[in-house]
């Protein structure tokens, strides 16, 4: 009687929803002259769009490529006046906002009017401020706290942990600056960690400056100085000429009615996804593949859940196979958002990229991050892209293991071992390396770190020793890498999608049919996923990054090399 129940429902709720599909295909009536409204806020997620199944049940992370599509759709819909961007706490890369911010400003170039009203008390504003600043007026909320505080870097060591829990970790790397291997036993920075992300931070601060002060008409030196004051209250940003002033979100609709009129013309963005693009003239010429890599790399199948996300080497195989294969696709696009992960992995997806670039054009686009494993896979690819906040590089490797002989002992518990074989012990878990186990370990790791720029210098054109210089384990941001030759262009997505159509000879405002890979699920798999075990609030990305790094440890890590960059908590 139950299991009849639970089919029941299921027939009404697939019911509902077909009839949800049904009017989600209507397209909506925009009056001319309106106001398209939306909220950028949280986290988004480096995903497919949204099939309309997932669309209508929902998810708990915004799609960062649908607002992009969406956004540039909307610029050229003639009946649209402006947008009305409301903002609140932000909880995604810096690299992510510039992707967003450019989205915005693209709509801006179009002709059309952005007003931003910015929301929030929880803390710096720096993120929230960054994105409202391409904005034409800018209003915060009345009492908003949100200073602007600058920025900062948080590393997160682990080192005291294992000699609480009595755990003898062992750490190797290779070169100075992969430290990853120091967050993870070390309990403070090298030397060497240190210079890199003061590097880092310099390069993001730098680019924060500069774009603020293009966009209120100030000096870098300028908003520094306002930074530096500190520009606390929304009295301080109005007097600095950061915004044009406080007001409520309803009287900033208020001030768009046309005389005469009782309330403004505006329509939501959930209603605006459902105009066509052949409703704006879009009619596309040809096909390009978006394929997404997100989270740490690891062998066997993807895998996307609320604390984390793999990149599984067998789906990203198949995927840029079949991309390749289909004839109707001329390009390929590969979205890649991810700390690195197994050698193993991200050599069989390098191998694939190759393959497929044999075929047809393989433009990267990188996301918030492509390091260490995130590189290699890109290494191949015809061109790349990054924004200029982007973290990449991190060519290196980093070994851990660890004997938990001591944890078992607090326990209760002992271990006792037999064993042929001059090294059969070397993985153990209750073993220490001896020196001549740790030269194994390390002869190892330099013939993957060989490997490694063997294969970016194939890629990039390079000389071994050139890719050594810039490699060495230092993650370096887009803007920095663009000037070492790691990458070709400075952009997000739209960005790759343009240097895609020019491979395909194509102009850069032609229309194209994006065919995303892996394939979104269908109904009765996102079904099944929202409401069975994944059915939960994901982290927010900053937590997002750090569980993809330890998951992925924990998976690929036991005993095993692996290409990854350093974590960190945050850089707001």
């Amino acid at each position: 009687m139950r299991r009849k129940k639970r089919w029941i429902f299921l027939l009404i709720f697939l019911v509902v929803i077909g009839v949800g599909i049904g009017l989600s295909q209507r397209s909506p009536q925009i009056e001319p002259g309106s106001y398209l409204t939306l909220h950028l806020g949280g986290s988004y997620t480096d995903a497919p769009a949204p099939s309309l199944p997932q669309e209508l049940l929902g998810s708990g992370q915004s799609n960062l490529t649908d607002t992009i599509l969406q956004l540039r759709k909307a610029a050229l819909d003639l009946r649209l006046k402006g947008a009305v961007v409301r903002i609140s706490p932000m909880a995604l890369s810096f690299a992510k906002l510039q992707d967003l911010r450019d989205a915005l400003a693209y709509f801006r170039k179009a002709g059309k009017e952005v007003i931003a009203w910015v929301i929030g008390e929880d803390g710096s504003g720096i993120a929230e401020y960054y994105l409202a600043s391409v904005a034409d007026r800018i209003y915060f909320a009345e009492n908003a706290l949100l200073p602007l505080l600058g920025l900062r870097a948080n590393y997160l060591f682990l080192g005291g942990v294992w000699e609480k829990l009595d755990i003898d970790m062992q750490v190797e790397k290779v070169r100075e600056y992969k430290t990853f291997g120091d967050l993870l036993v070390g309990r403070e920075m090298t030397e060497a960690h240190r210079e890199m992300a003061n590097s880092l931070l310099d390069s993001l601060n730098q680019q924060l400056l500069q774009d603020i002060a293009e966009a209120r008409g100030l000096t870098p030196e300028a908003v520094q100085q306002l930074i530096d004051g500190p520009t606390m209250t929304p009295a301080d940003f109005q007097q600095a000429g950061l915004i044009d002033g406080t007001q409520y979100y309803d009287e900033v609709l208020d001030s768009l009615k046309a005389a005469g009129e009782t309330k403004a013309k505006t329509v939501s963005m959930s209603t605006y996804r459902r105009v066509k693009p052949g409703a704006v003239g879009l009619k596309p010429e040809a096909k390009i593949a978006l394929v997404y890599g997100i989270g740490g790399i690891v062998t066997g199948k993807s895998d996307w859940g609320a604390t984390g996300d793999s990149m599984g080497s067998d789906t990203i195989v198949e995927a840029i196979d079949e991309a390749a294969e289909d004839d109707t696709i001329s390009a390929i696009v590969f979205r890649i958002n991810s700390p690195g992960g197994s050698p193993l992995a991200s050599d069989q997806i390098w191998h694939a990229v190759v393959r497929a670039k044999a075929k047809k054009p393989v433009i990267v686009s990188m996301s918030g991050a492509a390091a260490s494993g995130g590189y290699y896979i890109a290494a191949g690819a015809t061109y790349i892209v990054a924004q200029p906040a982007t973290l990449t590089g991190s060519i290196g490797i980093v070994f851990s293991h660890a004997n938990i002989e001591g944890l078992l002992g607090k326990l209760g518990m002992r271990t006792e071992t037999v064993s042929r074989g001059a090294y059969a012990r070397l993985l153990s878990p209750a073993n220490s390396w001896s020196q001549e186990e740790r030269q194994q370990v390390q002869r190892l790791m330099h013939d993957l770190y060989d490997t490694f720029t063997q294969k970016v210098a194939q890629g990039r054109n390079m000389g071994v020793s050139d890719v050594d210089e810039v490699g060495r384990g230092r993650v370096w941001t887009g803007a920095q890498a663009k000037d070492i030759g790691l990458v070709d262009e400075l952009g997000g997505l739209t960005t790759a999608l343009r240097v895609a159509k020019e491979r395909i000879d194509l102009s850069a405002n032609t229309a194209v049919e994006l065919i995303f890979f892996p394939k979104p699920k269908g109904i009765i798999p996102t079904l099944l996923e929202r409401f069975g075990v994944r059915a939960q609030a994901p982290l927010p990305e900053p937590l997002r990054r750090v569980a993809d790094q330890l998951l992925l440890l924990a998976r690929e890590g036991g005993g095993k090399p692996l290409f990854t960059m350093p974590y960190l908590l945050r850089i707001d």
